[in-house]
Parts: C-alpha cells; structure tokens; sequence
C-alpha cells in the first residue's frame, strides 16, 4: 500500500472560517502535492482556510486518514496555528512525520526549528523536488543526511542541510492536484474584491515563478534569489483549457509577484485568451506596463489588475527598495 502524504493550508486562525477573509485554492501546495503523487504517493489536501476547524473533527480525520507524512504549509501570521496543528498530530498520531513549509520557515528555516519543536522536518526554498525525494527517504527508512532543502533533527541537534537549486524547468512540473478539493468551500467568501465563487467559475493560475525587485517587505524578494523563471504559453494554456473542460473556469486568476515583465509572453497570452473568451486578471508593477499592452490585456478580457502600491513618499519607497 502506497505511503500516504496530506498537506495541510494553515489559517491565521483555528475555528470557524471568517466571511470577511478572502479565499484562494492553495496552489503551491496543489502542485507539491501533485507531484508528490507523481512520484506514486497517496495524497490528501486539508485547506483549513477553507474548511472550518475543531480539535474533534481534526483527530477523527488523523484516525480516518492515518497519514505517515504531513506538511503544513504557513505563512508568518498562521505559523503558530501550523504548530499547534503539529501539536495535535503528536498527541494522537505521533508515528507521522510533521514537515512545515512556506514563506515563514523559507526566511527563517533554523530558527523555525528551535522555535517549533512539534516540527520533525522543514522544507525551505521550491518544495517540489525536496519533498518527494524527503517521502521516498522516509518510505525506504533512509537517513535525512544530504537531502538538499531540509532542516531536521539528529540526535537532539538541527541540521540545516544545503539549499536545493531552482527548478529551472517549469513545464516539468505537472498541474495542480485540484481534483482533491471540493470547490464548495471556496464559496464561503470572495477571492478578491468583487470576484467571489459564488458567482463566477474562479480558478488560480501561475505563469511564472520570482521577481527581479527586493522590495524589502515582500517574501518573495526576501527569500528567493531575484531571478524569473517562466512556463511556456503552450503548459500555461494546457493548464487554462484543462480547468475549462473539468471545471466549467471562467475567470483566470493570474497570480504570479509580476505577471507583465516579459511583453512578449502578455501579448501572445492577450491574443490566446481572446480566442477563448475568458475573463482574467493580474499581479504587476506600475513600471512594468505600457499603454498598448494595457490596451492588449483589456481586449482580451482582463478585468482587474492589482498594483502594487504602497506609499505616494520617495522617501519610503527607497527605504523600502520599492
């Protein structure tokens, strides 16, 4: 029987979901776990910021599920709430090994581990690659020693092995494991102002990966290298027709730090969605649009674009490396 893994999406807080807190499918957790199936896995998504939460309906699941691995994905404001998810899998179900991931333990993956001792493993840095060769070491009873991205514990001390390389090759990562959530609970509430499931068939999409800036408040500059990787328009759009047939999708959620820096890459996506005549929208900068690709984008159905825009002060756009 396969080795089963769930990835858990932590929330800022444990209990009821609140209406008011926007809702997206954890995409980045949807494609590790795709690929951690790829790799001949069992896997499960718990999206707790979709999802609402008690101690109760959590153990019966642990019980349910028995899974032997759990990854808790976080950001800074949920990373105490992963913890005391973690917590809990150790007191009911302490034969599963916890790994926590996501932008907290990225920027911070020793400290993270001193700090959270209900953490056995952290996966920092791109988690694709380091957490299907982590299930197979752990499935085959091998040692941790070497597997790039980790930080784990060896006889009470915490080893932080070497970064794992970016995947430079994007297409080789499949689509988001999507078919093992119910879209239903992503209905609780909008995904941004003015688009909301309950009225539009929404799904998230990524078309690349990083951002040129270092912007000094942003995760992504913070603990990534500034370099931009890209998927091909043919990945991107297999992706896209792929949610329209299975999904009835008819609103793309574009979701990368900076969709507009390669003009190239919006003009030929502009023409192709206009062939299939969805509505999107986008993530960019003030400086990383022109008029006509503007102009490109709203013929094609583009309705929202959010900027980035902080302060109206030089002075603090400076400090901030904005």
């Amino acid at each position: 029987m396969a080795m089963k893994v769930v990835g858990i999406s932590c929330p800022l807080k444990l209990g009821k979901h609140v209406g008011i807190t926007s809702i997206h499918f954890p995409l980045s957790l949807g494609v590790v776990l795709a690929c951690i199936r790829k790799a001949g896995f069992d896997i499960e998504l718990w999206d707790y910021n979709a999802e609402d939460f008690s101690e109760e309906s959590f153990v019966q699941r642990l019980k349910t599920s028995k899974p032997d691995v759990i990854g808790l994905a976080a950001t800074t404001p949920s990373i105490k709430s992963a913890h005391v998810l973690a917590a809990i899998v150790k007191n009911h179900s302490p034969q599963t090994v916890v790994v926590a991931g996501g932008p907290h333990v990225d920027a911070l993956p020793t400290e993270s581990m001193v700090e959270f001792p209900n953490f056995d493993v952290i996966v920092y840095g791109e988690a694709e690659e380091t957490f299907v060769e982590l299930c197979k070491r752990i499935e085959n009873n091998e040692p941790l020693n070497g597997c790039l991205g980790l930080v784990h514990r060896r006889n009470g001390e915490i080893i932080k092995e070497a970064p794992r390389p970016l995947i430079k090759d994007l297409d080789k990562l499949p689509y988001a494991a999507r078919d093992i959530v119910n879209f239903d609970n992503y209905k609780k509430a909008h995904v941004e102002r003015g688009l909301s499931r309950r009225f539009m068939n929404i799904m998230e999409f990524m078309t690349s990966r990083g951002c040129p800036a270092k912007c000094i408040f942003c995760a992504s500059g913070a603990n990534k290298p500034p370099t931009v990787r890209f998927r091909s328009l043919a990945h991107v759009l297999g992706e896209i027709d792929e949610c329209v047939e299975k999904y009835g999708t008819n609103y793309v959620n574009l979701i990368d730090d900076t969709f507009t820096l390669n003009k190239k890459f919006v003009i030929e996506f502009c023409d192709a969605m206009k062939q299939r005549g969805l509505e999107w929208g986008c993530l960019t900068r003030v400086d990383c649009v022109s008029k006509e690709m503007l102009q490109a984008m709203v013929d094609s159905g583009c309705i929202r674009i959010s900027f980035g825009v902080e302060t109206g002060s030089p002075r603090i756009m400076a400090m901030n490396g904005k």
